[in-house]
């Protein structure tokens, strides 16, 4: 499409207005396509419009990275509760019977990685 930039804005608008209607103006495929557009405008020959637009989307990409930022913060708080209860179950179960090799190495694998995914957690939430 050289050179036939009204075409491609006009194409864009379109499927921007679909994926806005499918999942909502704050999505992040639907910020990414908006973009995409104003890099298009550029090139046509448009760049002040295109900072505009640009500068319009900084605040509905910074919500949308943290909205992302917070689930998967969420997430990883879900995943540490797992792993706590697994590891209490496997620290009892040890203790009533005699902890091989394997089940002492077990326990310490899963320590560790619990420890990590709080580190991870606390660089990610602040």
């Amino acid at each position: 499409m050289a050179g036939r930039h009204s075409e491609a804005l006009a194409m864009m608008d379109r499927g921007i207005a679909d994926r806005t209607a499918a999942l909502g103006p704050q999505h992040r495929e639907v910020l990414r396509n908006k973009v995409k557009r104003a890099v298009v405008m550029a090139h046509a020959g448009q760049p002040d419009q295109a900072i505009d637009d640009l500068l319009a989307l900084r605040p509905q990409m910074l919500a949308a990275q943290n909205a992302q930022l917070t689930q998967t913060v969420q997430q990883l708080q879900q995943l540490i509760e797992l792993m706590q209860a697994d590891l209490e179950k496997y620290e009892q179960q040890a203790t009533n019977k005699t902890q091989d090799n394997e089940t002492k190495m077990a326990i310490e694998k899963m320590k560790a990685q619990v420890q990590v995914l709080l580190k991870e957690m606390e660089l990610a939430s602040q």
